[in-house]
């Protein structure tokens, strides 16, 4: 029994879980960073939405009095 649990084979087995075990951990570690480095994304859009729609909104109410006044003017001609 001894020899069998000893057995080269059993020791090759061994290490080849052990690999495997440091690969599936080196997997989940650069899964986890990059799941931080887009949560960091998330709330950073998040937290700057509302900003971002307040441009957007300034801007295309500034477009509005130029398109009404094109509107107008194709109208009386």
């Amino acid at each position: 029994l001894k020899n069998l649990f000893f057995s080269e084979d059993n020791f090759q087995t061994v290490k080849i879980y052990r690999q495997n075990i440091k690969k599936l951990q080196s997997l989940l570690k650069k899964e986890e960073e990059e799941n931080k480095k887009l949560r960091k994304f998330y709330e950073f859009v998040k937290q700057n939405e509302n900003l971002a729609l307040g441009i957007f909104a300034r801007d295309y109410l500034w477009l509005i009095p130029k398109d009404e006044q094109v509107f107008l003017e194709k109208g009386e001609h």
